[in-house]
């Protein structure tokens, strides 16, 4: 009944190399604390042995592809069989079973497994309501961008206040994990202090610099502010900036974070296929 002008995703190449009747791909915070951490490859082994094939970083798309079809040719070779998790390095996993239930136990295995390793857990999440004087300042913020038809969404919690007290903590986190960071959060992010218009001033230099708007804004002591061009969006850019926060406390455990290089950051940056992603 006529042509789809959507596209299919990147990844279903990928999906396909495998003969399990289901492939279920999914980004946990818990599996990618391990494989955005500088010990993910020992660690997996060290945790699962040869029941998990670790596929290193490799820009996504064709060559992810390529590359993970040549792993896994290297795992059926040794082991006579496919493997059942597939751990994709500063990416995500793939759990692949011939039923919901394999599926399910696959992945509770491996969660648990991951879990049991926390020394460190995660402070709470609950909402901490702004001040008088920070809500002036917010509000300031929104009337800003709603001036430009775009949106914002309002985060504070424990967790934002460990990385936004200070720019030294934010930069800890200031930096992108996986090509979906990019993909709903950009690859760089503003941290704001003082006034409203120094504020106001430095959002527009880092738009003179960067050639688009903020979508993560830290304020000191305040907590994060997103913006977008609708509400779900600057929600979605939150959401995913609070679990690259999630993924730089809970790496610790893991001997600490391993981000993106800056080239691997610049091929997702100019990805056509991921900035074609960005509009849905």
């Amino acid at each position: 009944k006529g042509e789809s002008k959507i596209r299919p995703s990147v990844e279903t190449s990928l999906h396909n190399l495998f003969e399990s009747s289901l492939i279920v791909h999914t980004h946990p915070t818990v599996i990618n604390a391990l494989l955005c951490s500088v010990r993910a490859k020992e660690l997996t082994e060290e945790l699962f042995g040869n029941e998990v094939l670790f596929v290193d970083y490799t820009d996504p798309g064709y060559v992810l592809f390529k590359e993970t079809e040549r792993q896994l040719r290297k795992y059926i070779d040794s082991n006579g069989k496919e493997p059942g998790i597939v751990f994709l390095q500063n990416h995500g996993m793939l759990i692949c079973g011939d039923d919901s239930e394999s599926v399910k136990m696959h992945t509770e295995k491996i969660m648990t497994a991951v879990n049991n390793r926390f020394i460190r857990k995660l402070p709470s999440l609950e909402f901490i309501k702004p001040s008088k004087g920070s809500k002036l300042i917010l509000n300031k913020i929104s009337e800003y961008f709603n001036s430009r038809n775009l949106y914002t969404a309002f985060m504070n919690n424990e967790m934002t206040g460990l990385f936004m007290s200070e720019k030294d903590e934010f930069s800890k986190t200031a930096k992108p994990f996986t090509p979906d960071n990019i993909v709903y959060c950009k690859s760089e992010y503003l941290f704001a202090m003082g006034k409203i218009d120094d504020i106001i001033n430095s959002i527009r230099s880092f738009e003179l610099r960067t050639g688009y708007y903020p979508r993560i804004i830290g304020l000191q002591r305040t907590g994060l502010i997103s913006a977008g061009d609708s509400i779900q969006s600057a929600q979605r850019s939150l959401e995913v900036f609070q679990d690259m926060m999630k993924i730089r406390f809970l790496s610790e455990n893991f001997g600490g974070p391993e981000f993106l290089t800056g080239k691997q950051v610049e091929f997702i940056d100019s990805w056509e296929a991921e900035n074609y992603r960005r509009k849905f």
